[in-house]
């Protein structure tokens, strides 16, 4: 935002709502970011009668599609019978989150005004179809899929293949942090980006900012995530002070069971966390990297 604005480009965010399914929480962000003058584009606005339609259709059709699919698979190895396991696990795990962006990325490429769009990018299933929408909507915009975090070779899912490409699910160019991740095998151009997201730490001066606190930063992984209470729950660090700072996709009060008396679960600004921090305990999180820049242990 601030090198938009000292380049004078016009620009709008386009929220993703994580799990919003009470409107009135959604409309009560959209009034913090309208109250903030922060330029939105509201998703629903665009929403009509004939979109509701279309998506509660999709909805019935798709458990269908997915049947008939299988009956026309042959299965002669062990992959497809994995193959055929995975579709049938993936009926109880539909959601309408993703097929919704597909329809709002198809509506915002009609506009003549969109010149290009950095979006997030883990190659989740809704950051794929929001490409899919706009490439199959015509959109003149260059979009650039964003990875400016931390990957592991697990996470395969992060890089476009060849089969992404022919169905539309690709962005035009790749970000990343560094060379490192520009070696690999991607069917998309790969440049290197730059990691905004440390910006605050990059800007600020650490000298005699020494902390005391202990803090324990969640993972994006929901099982990594529990893996981590649990283990220090059953530690010595159960009954000392420490404060839990939750991954913004989870709503922390769904893990109370795994949470102690005595630590605190915390929602401050993360640079501000990490100053009075003395110990940065975490599994696999890219903050890691910007705690070890301001001179914390780290576990």
């Amino acid at each position: 935002e601030k090198i938009l604005k000292e380049k004078n480009h016009s620009y709008a965010y386009l929220p993703r709502w994580y799990s919003a399914k009470n409107p009135l929480k959604v409309r009560h962000a959209q009034k913090i970011l309208k109250d903030r003058n922060i330029p939105f584009i509201n998703i629903y606005a665009f929403v009509t009668i004939k979109d509701v339609i279309i998506l509660f259709y999709w909805l019935i059709k798709y458990p269908f599609s997915i049947l008939k699919w299988k009956k026309s698979i042959s299965i002669s190895t062990f992959r497809d019978e994995i193959f055929v396991v995975a579709l049938y696990e993936s009926l109880t795990t539909t959601t309408i989150d993703a097929y919704f962006r597909y329809l709002i990325a198809g509506k915002l490429a009609g506009s003549q005004n969109l010149k290009r769009i950095y979006s997030w990018s883990e190659g989740q299933l809704v950051d794929r179809l929001f490409y899919k929408g706009l490439k199959e909507g015509n959109s003149n915009a260059q979009v650039y899929g964003c990875q400016l975090f931390l990957q592991a070779k697990k996470q395969t899912y992060t890089i476009f293949t060849e089969v992404d490409r022919k169905f539309n699910l690709v962005p035009d160019i790749v970000l990343t942090n560094g060379p490192y991740y520009t070696n690999q095998s991607c069917s998309v151009p790969i440049r290197d980006g730059v990691a905004l997201r440390s910006l605050a730490t990059l800007e600020s001066e650490f000298e005699g900012m020494a902390g005391s606190d202990i803090l324990v930063l969640l993972p994006y992984y929901r099982d990594e995530m529990i893996e981590l209470m649990v283990m220090l729950k059953s530690s010595s660090l159960a009954m000392k002070r420490i404060k839990i700072k939750p991954h913004p996709i989870y709503d922390i009060f769904d893990f109370s069971p795994y949470i102690t008396s005595s630590w605190e679960i915390v929602d401050d600004n993360l640079n501000k966390l990490l100053t009075h921090s003395e110990i940065v305990i975490t599994i696999g999180t890219s903050t890691s990297v910007d705690a070890v820049v301001m001179g914390k242990s780290i576990l």
